[in-house]
């Protein structure tokens, strides 16, 4: 599967669960969507552009992309629903599976960076104080809905009180980035990474509701200030869709979106129940597997 490339740190805490007490203390992950590769704004950029390598990072904040997302359970969720996990394997879109929201919404460097610095503290101090305000970490979040419960550009932006002047300079940065690798490199992807303008708005208006209609992915559901990754509604029963204002229509606009997840035959099976329940219409969710 060709991962969506970031110019970034450590990945995601993107979003929050509680973490299972342990004789030692857990590592710290990372914002979702960035690479623990990519130069930060006291390094001189790579000659090369960031690559993926496939192998998992030697730095205490796994990145989203090296670590093995599809067949991690480790706070029960999945079993505590009754559900198979997921995926054994990568490949397809699995990420998008987890993910509500498109990779630019997860803490990426410089932003990162810029942030911890305006709060007077290094990279790993604000690390470690994210997992203590969030009490978990990237795997916690599948059965969230709101963007303030996940850790996410937003939320940060928030719950840190960090002035929009910190965050559009360190954007802009970001932008200048991405236009100088895709120059140097050839690559129109990295202009695809860059912030538009309506993103921009968005985001400084520090409204939920105005973020998701630019963040959200196509295979999330969006209801106001709420978005419902497929992995909430894989975790969910028919009956928590129509408390949540999901309605058939909803679903049925998603449904062909749903093959590329890659999923287990158990994992499809199980989901497929659930969606025919909720539509009463037979669904199936025959997966594509990724080249």
């Amino acid at each position: 599967m060709k991962k969506i490339l970031s110019l970034a740190i450590s990945a995601i805490l993107l979003l929050t669960l509680f973490a299972c007490a342990a004789e030692t203390p857990p590592e710290i992950p990372a914002p979702l969507g960035t690479d623990a590769e990519s130069p930060t704004p006291q390094e001189t950029p790579s000659s090369e552009p960031p690559e993926d390598t496939g192998t998992e990072s030697d730095d205490p904040h796994e990145t989203l992309s090296s670590e093995p997302l599809d067949f991690i359970d480790p706070h029960g969720l999945f079993s505590a629903a009754g559900m198979p996990v997921p995926s054994e394997v990568g490949g397809g879109d699995i990420e998008k599976f987890y993910t509500p929201c498109i990779d630019k919404l997860y803490v990426s460097s410089p932003i990162w960076e810029d942030i911890a610095m305006y709060l007077g503290l290094t990279e790993r101090e604000f690390l470690d104080n994210l997992y203590e305000k969030y009490e978990g970490n990237f795997w916690s979040t599948f059965d969230k809905s709101s963007l303030m419960e996940t850790t996410n550009l937003l939320s940060i932006m928030v719950v840190y009180d960090i002035p929009n002047e910190v965050v559009l300079a360190s954007i802009m940065e970001l932008n200048d980035m991405n236009e100088n690798f895709a120059v140097q490199f050839g690559d129109e992807d990295f202009r695809d990474r860059k912030f538009t303008d309506a993103e921009i708005e968005a985001l400084l208006s520090r409204d939920a509701a105005t973020v998701l209609e630019h963040f959200a992915t196509e295979k999330a559901v969006v209801i106001g200030d709420k978005v419902y990754s497929p992995v909430w509604l894989y975790l969910h029963t028919p009956e928590d869709y129509e408390k949540a204002g999901i309605t058939i229509e909803m679903l049925e606009e998603k449904l062909n979106l749903y093959g590329d997840f890659n999923l287990t035959a158990e994992a499809a099976k199980a989901f497929e129940a659930k969606l025919s329940e909720f539509t009463g219409q037979s669904v199936t969710l025959e997966q594509r597997q990724a080249d």
